[in-house]
């Protein structure tokens, strides 16, 4: 038999080994304009100005690109990575392998203090191999780094309550405060963290002095991030979708699709999150009670599920959001696992048959979600194509399908227009400038943009376009030189402003 520690680097090394498949290939995950935007912003920290308080996106219009966004740690990180080996897509990719190792560490340390040495020894292999953990770890985002925090935040203030080290205490006031930096509802973590107070030192825990400053040292940064973050949106006019942007609803999610909601987590929990055959172990540990008496993960569970009628927006549409469950899910079922195993009900044997067939819908699942179809292709081709026939400091207006009217806006133009956000074809042709869903791409808008400097004006989506919006075609054809027309796109340079006028003179007479 191997000792856990040689199991537990095996495990890693899967979990590694894993994640290197086309560690170098552009961003095909799901989500993948989430991952344009995040590594535009780390490219632009490299180039620019490595100010995390400043962070800049691409679609901009004639802006400076500061933008109202998440804490933007992640980034900052890569963009140091950046500045010193290069820009090169599959360092943000090596840091969050390394995140997810010191996540797989930490949660089988956790789950084998709460449970036993086996079970967070089958946690960490679960966590390892479950499909979201994969996705989410494999791409080009900050949510592998906010659950490390948040991990760290919960698994260290345990450490304090049991141990009395303040040093414990300083490194979980710091990742929690991180943790909520990235993303604010991670403060659903003070439910397990209550819960340790109260199992340690009853409700005497709120006379604790200490307890009030941790308190106030994770909200305050959070708070105060999120102010400065409002006040880039009011100035610049760039956002997320945090707070501004907005045309109703709120951040809270009050224009959430409530109706796919369940559905969607619920899919998400059998497919991505436990797998089929994993729900039958998750049960199983969350039914029996843990050996140490600790039912911290189940306070996290709850605290996390509370999280789900207060960001309905987000978890419905985002399963990145529910990444925090899967550290939820893998240490119960590890529990469930060992649990069996120590009772004799599953054998070494079918307990090896049964995380192959977890690992085999792992793969069966993580196969359509990292899948390089032949559009992203052309639509990178594209982008490449329009840096190769435009100057340098070029600013392009881009527009793309959609077939909604969404309740918040990326980006407010000069005259107060509300446009889209859409980071693929700025990141691709490495341009500035504006992006138009293709229902509100008009004449108008465009001489509009064009008194603010814009230049050309491209889409990889041209029947798409004519077929909405049929008036463009002439305009395009009046007010712009074609510099390359072809099947799957086209690219046009407007006239110099005093030729259109001339030419809408003309028109008149």
């Amino acid at each position: 038999m191997l000792s856990y520690t040689k199991a537990l680097w095996l495990i890693l090394l899967l979990g590694i080994g894993l994640r290197l498949y086309r560690i170098d290939g552009p961003f095909s995950d799901w989500h993948q304009y989430r991952q344009f935007d995040t590594a535009a912003i780390a490219r632009n920290f490299s180039a620019d100005s490595l100010n995390i308080f400043y962070p800049r996106v691409d679609w901009r219009g004639n802006s400076p690109g500061y933008v109202e966004v998440e804490f933007q740690a992640f980034t900052f990180l890569v963009a140091a990575l950046y500045r010193a080996f290069g820009v090169h897509e599959w360092l943000a990719r090596a840091l969050n392998i390394l995140l997810y190792v010191l996540t797989a560490i930490l949660l089988y340390k956790m789950a084998g203090r709460v449970f036993n040495r086996l079970a967070g020894l089958f946690a960490a292999g679960f966590y390892s191999i479950l499909p979201l953990s994969f996705s989410v770890s494999h791409n080009f985002q900050p949510d592998t780094f906010m659950v490390l925090c948040t991990l760290a935040g919960i698994y260290y203030f345990w450490i304090w309550t049991e141990e009395g080290r303040l040093p414990a205490l300083a490194i979980s006031a710091a990742a929690t405060a991180i943790a909520a930096m990235i993303k604010p509802f991670c403060l659903y973590a003070a439910v397990p963290l209550i819960y340790l107070c109260w199992r340690k030192f009853g409700w005497r825990f709120l006379a604790r002095p200490v307890l009030w400053i941790y308190a106030a040292f994770v909200v305050a940064p959070m708070a105060a991030w999120y102010l400065h973050a409002y006040h880039l949106w009011e100035i610049y006019g760039n956002t997320f979708g945090i707070f501004g942007g907005r045309i109703k609803g709120m951040y809270l999610g009050g224009d959430s699709p409530h109706d796919r909601l369940l559905y969607n987590l619920a899919s998400r929990l059998v497919w991505m999150i436990a797998t089929p055959v994993g729900l039958f172990f998750l049960a199983a540990g969350f039914w029996v009670r843990p050996p140490s008496r600790n039912y911290v993960f189940h306070w996290w569970a709850v605290g996390f599920l509370a999280t789900v009628p207060l960001v309905p927006a987000g978890h419905a549409g985002h399963y990145y959001y529910q990444l925090p469950l899967v550290l939820i899910v893998a240490a119960a079922m590890g529990w469930g696992f060992a649990w069996l195993m120590e009772r004799r009900n599953l054998s070494w044997r079918w307990a090896a048959v049964a995380c192959i067939a977890i690992f085999a819908c792992s793969l069966w699942t993580v196969r359509p979600m990292i899948a390089f179809g032949a559009e992203l292709k052309e639509r990178i081709a594209f982008g490449q194509r329009v840096e190769q026939l435009t100057p340098a400091n070029a600013l392009i207006v881009f527009c793309y399908p959609l077939d909604y009217r969404p309740t918040w806006y990326s980006h407010r133009t000069l005259d107060g227009d509300l446009i889209a956000g859409d980071p693929t074809d700025f990141y691709n042709s490495r341009r500035k400038g504006w992006s138009l869903f293709i229902w509100q791409t008009s004449p108008e808008l465009l001489r509009k943009l064009q008194a603010h400097h814009a230049e050309y004006f491209a889409t990889f989506y041209p029947k798409y376009l004519y077929e909405q919006r049929p008036e463009m075609k002439s305009f395009l054809a009046d007010n712009a030189t074609p510099v390359e027309v072809r099947g799957r796109w086209v690219l046009y340079q407007f006239h110099p402003a005093n030729q259109t006028a001339a030419s809408g003179l003309n028109q008149v007479k």
